[in-house]
């Protein structure tokens, strides 16, 4: 049986596909916040979504690269690469279940 943690990163991921810049930051917030709370298999489910919002957010940036004619494709903002393994940083939650 699916926990209401899981549900809730579920439903985020659901609606990653088809949001703007900026709710996919609100996104990533909200993965951040439920993190301290999950468990090791949440957790890595959470990992793998800031890295799947991550690259939306990249994908939706296109950032000029000086001295080139040619724009850049799926330029990532430095700031964002900051939540890959967020989880990993929080605090360590028991494997019970």
């Amino acid at each position: 049986m699916a926990t209401s943690s899981t549900e809730t990163l579920r439903i985020i991921e659901a609606g990653a596909e088809r949001a703007i810049v900026q709710e996919l930051k609100i996104m990533q917030q909200q993965v951040l916040a439920l993190c301290p709370s999950l468990n090791i298999e949440d957790r890595a489910y959470a990992d793998g979504l800031l890295l799947k919002l991550d690259r939306l957010i990249g994908d939706q940036l296109v950032l000029p690269q000086r001295g080139s004619a040619r724009p850049a494709q799926g330029a990532r903002a430095t700031e964002d690469v900051a939540t890959r393994d967020a989880c990993d940083a929080a605090e360590p939650v028991s494997a019970v279940a």
